[in-house]
């Protein structure tokens, strides 16, 4: 949530500066382009290697931090190409899908998801506590 949060920050800002800084068809726009297509042709193949996350594909051996780089790279392309953004989301939400597999493999893997269930139960905890606290105000 904390990061959806970040992401929606991000976008509104970047959308609101390329309002006031205009529109150019630029050689970092290309960039931008290049590079999402690339991802999308990358992750055209995830399926076929959808079970063991880190197959022969070029995508499954880039690292978890490599494909966070990315996004961070596309998400800074939505407010220097805004024409370009329904591509640009397409691919993160992908991206997102991808790194969330990893992560849950890895929970799964590791067997924490006894451990998540707890910090979860108290993550809730205290945000209610939270609410409660703001409501007696």
């Amino acid at each position: 949530m904390k990061r959806t949060l970040v992401i929606l920050a991000i976008v509104v800002i970047s959308a609101g500066t390329l309002l006031l800084a205009g529109r150019t068809q630029s050689s970092a726009v290309k960039a931008c382009r290049a590079d999402a297509r690339r991802f999308a042709q990358e992750s055209l193949s995830y399926e076929a290697e959808y079970d063991s996350l880190y197959g022969a594909t070029t995508l499954a051996q880039r690292p978890i931090g490599e494909l966070m780089d990315r996004d961070s790279r596309l998400m800074e392309c939505m407010s220097t190409d805004s024409g370009n953004q329904p591509e640009y989301k397409a691919v993160l939400y992908r991206s997102g899908f991808i790194q969330a597999n990893r992560f849950l493999k890895y929970m799964t893997d590791t067997q924490q998801l006894r451990d998540f269930a707890q910090w979860e139960k108290r993550q809730q905890q205290v945000q209610l506590a939270g609410y409660r606290t703001a409501e007696q105000r």
